[in-house]
Formats: structure tokens, sequence, C-alpha cells
């Protein structure tokens, strides 16, 4: 695969907890994103999620794939991993 993540996190009373995010297909391994934010699920965490997985990612070269395509993909997937979690409430 050119890029994929995992997400998880619990959902309380529409409050995102203890999200956890690993990108993987960017490095030698699997890259687990820390610091990602909690609060209430809506556009500005999932964005804020998206942003800083972005700025913490950097994909190597030597993959038969655009650098810049991958890294810019990843909040893409981030804010549709959070709504397909949410079973589409993101």
């Amino acid at each position: 695969p050119l890029l994929n993540l995992c997400l998880a996190f619990d959902l309380v009373d529409g409050q995102v907890k203890a999200p956890t995010l690993v990108v993987s297909a960017i490095a030698a391994r699997p890259r687990r994103i820390k610091g990602l934010p909690e609060g209430p699920l809506n556009d500005d965490l999932v964005r804020a999620a998206g942003e800083l997985a972005h700025k913490k990612i950097r994909p190597l070269t030597n993959i038969d794939a655009d650098v810049a395509w991958r890294r810019e993909m990843v909040p893409v997937l981030v804010a549709r991993a959070f709504a397909e979690a949410a079973g589409g409430a993101a």
C-alpha cells in the first residue's frame, strides 16, 4: 500500500477519549502519532488530529510513489477514519 492508518478511540457522550493513531507505509515501520486531541467529536478536533499527523510523518523517498501526495493524504485519511469509526458522525 502507498499509505494506510488505523485509528481507535472511545466515544463517550460525544467526546473523543484516548485516541490512538498509527500510520503505516510511510517509513520502515508503522508510526504511532502521539498527542492527539481529546474533546467533542467535531470538525475542529478532526482537523487538529489530521494536522498533527501531517506534521509528524516523514515518508520515505525510496518508495515508488509521490512523497508529497502521501503526506498530503494523511489528514484526508484521518478525517475518513474518524467518520467511519463514529458511524459517519464526523
